[in-house]
Order: C-alpha cells, then structure tokens, then sequence
C-alpha cells in the first residue's frame, strides 16, 4: 500500500510540474525512450532494449531531452547572375 501511494503522488507532482509529456523522449533511470502512455501510477515509454523503466515512485532521475526543443530544416536554392 505503501508503494501505490508512492507512485500516485509522484505521478501526481509530474503531472502538476508538467515533467514531460505524451511524444517526449525521456531518459528515466539510464534508459531512453518515447513516452507513449502516462497515468499517475506509471508511463509506458517504447524502448529498444529489453530494460524496463521503474513505476514513479521510484524514479529519483529523470531527464526530457526533447523539451521546448526543435529543429527544422529548410534548403534554400541562391542563382548567382554574372553581368
């Protein structure tokens, strides 16, 4: 019981401090991935190892490396004229 309450609590403070989202790329607990589902119990991340990624309540490191980040990429053709 006592770890459910963990898990909620800290899922519950993720939530209000907007930690990550649904699409972000996170690395939790050395391992990276995609977030694909998230409830205050736990988030389903898509890894391509067979490592698992811990419930909340036991995540003392995680990262996003895809926050407020963005790239684009735009080609740009330049004519030269000679007179």
């Amino acid at each position: 019981m006592q770890y459910l309450v963990r898990d909620y609590l800290n899922g519950a403070l993720i939530l209000m401090e907007n930690q990550y989202a649904i699409g972000d790329v996170v690395r939790i607990a050395g391992v990276s991935g995609k977030v694909e589902d998230f409830t205050l119990r736990r988030r389903r991340c898509a890894i391509r190892t067979a490592q698992s990624i811990p419930s909340n309540g036991q995540v003392t490191v995680a990262s996003n490396l895809t926050r407020e980040w963005a790239r684009v990429n735009e080609e740009f053709r330049v004519v030269l004229a000679r007179t």
